[in-house]
This record gives C-alpha cells, structure tokens and sequence, in this order.
C-alpha cells in the first residue's frame, strides 16, 4: 500500500465523498485512489460525480448568485465551472442537491410534506415547519465573519433567530476594518427584509424541497451501489 492510499484509508466517509465531487482538483492516481477507497467502503459515489460534471456542463454563465443558497455573492466565493457558490459548504450541497434527482419524486413530496405538517424541532410547538434563514456578522479588529445560517424550525422561532442575530451583528459586527462596516447593514437588512415580507405558509418553499432533497441525497451516496432505497415513513 502506497503513502498515499494509506492517507486515505485514515479520512472520514465525509472527506472521500467531498474529494469524490471534486476529482478534477486531484491528479490521475489520485483519482485511482479516491474511488478505489470509495468503492473499499462501500460508498455510492458514482451519483456526485455524474452531478458534478453535470453541474458544470449546464450551468449558464454570469450568475452572480449562489447556485445553492440563491444568496448573491458579494465577494469571494467557490467557482465550480460557470458555477458560482458562497463557500465550500454550498458547493458540496449543491452537488448533493443535483443527485437528488435520483430519487423519486413521490419519496421526496412525501417527506417533503411530513417535515412541513410536523411538529418544529427547536421548540416542539405545532408547524409549519420550513427553512428560516437568519443573517449575521461578528468583527474583531481586522477579523469580519459573515454567515447565512438556515434552520428547520417554524415560523416564530425562525423570527426569533433573525432577531437574534440582528441584535448580535449590531453590537459586533462594526468592529472590522473594511468588512464589518460593509456587511453589517448587509446582514441587518436582510434579516429585517426576512421578518418583514410577505411568505407564503399555506405550501412548504422550495427551500425545505432542497433540504429534503440534501437527506435524501446523503442517503442514498451512503447506500451499496445497486441498493433500492427503502421508502419513508410518514410522520
């Protein structure tokens, strides 16, 4: 066994499916050696790279917006071909969320609807559940984080996080130099726009769709190749 397979042989399930979506980035024995270890495991990785190449192929040019999160990428970000994500997490999602299109729709729209009719999972009060997103920014001097942090929650909890995380940017965020002046109204605005706004709630959004479609996803790259998908109970 080479130095190399035995680097391998000592990463997480997770790191050989991220590198498994990313074989481009890897020479020609490293790619022998991802899927060889992929395949040791029992790990489905086939799905991510068909998506990943898929995704490359169709996407349009230009977007200025995350190919995940929809969110428009200020500065920075993950290119992947024409593709343009906010950071590594929403690349690996995306690719995820191009392979659940493997699974059937009809398991997909049942899970889809248990989530959204079920209890939240924050605070265990009735539903509908959906995907909050809350917007925040924390500076120290010359250091400016800036995160979009999606929950599965219901609607009041999901406004108490966008509260929260305006209180938070507003003590916290101003203290960097450039970015915490720039992102900060960033942040701030768009948790207020989120609180504010008219949403539907009678339909679950096609935010808690991709969710759904990411745990199916993750599922099914877990599952033996040639391994049928047990369906889903409903909650």
């Amino acid at each position: 066994m080479s130095e190399a397979e035995e680097i391998w042989r000592r990463k997480t399930d997770g790191q050989v499916l991220e590198a498994a979506s990313s074989l481009d980035d890897y020479t020609e024995e490293g790619r022998r050696i991802i899927l060889s270890e992929a395949d040791r495991r029992g790990l489905n990785v086939a799905p991510l790279v068909q998506a990943s190449a898929s995704l490359q192929k169709e996407a349009p040019a230009g977007s200025s917006r995350c190919a995940y999160c929809d969110t428009r990428v200020l500065f920075g970000g993950r290119r992947e071909g024409n593709l343009r994500f906010c950071n590594d997490e929403c690349r690996q999602r995306g690719i995820l969320l191009s392979v659940s299109h493997q699974v059937p729709d009809r398991l997909v729209n049942e899970r889809v609807l248990a989530v959204f009719e079920g209890n939240c999972p924050r605070c265990g009060g009735p539903g509908p559940v959906d995907v909050h997103t809350s917007h925040r920014v924390f500076s120290a001097l010359v250091f400016t984080s800036w995160t979009n942090r999606p929950a599965l929650t219901c609607a009041r909890c999901g406004t108490r996080a966008k509260v929260s995380d305006t209180m938070l940017s507003l003590a916290l965020g101003w203290w960097g130099l450039p970015w915490g002046i720039v992102m900060t109204p960033v942040q701030v605005v768009r948790n207020l726009v989120g609180i504010f706004a008219a949403t539907d709630t009678s339909r679950p959004s096609a935010r808690l769709d991709a969710l759904v479609r990411l745990q199916l996803a993750t599922t099914l790259v877990a599952t033996p190749p040639n391994t049928a998908m047990e369906p889903t109970a409903r909650a």
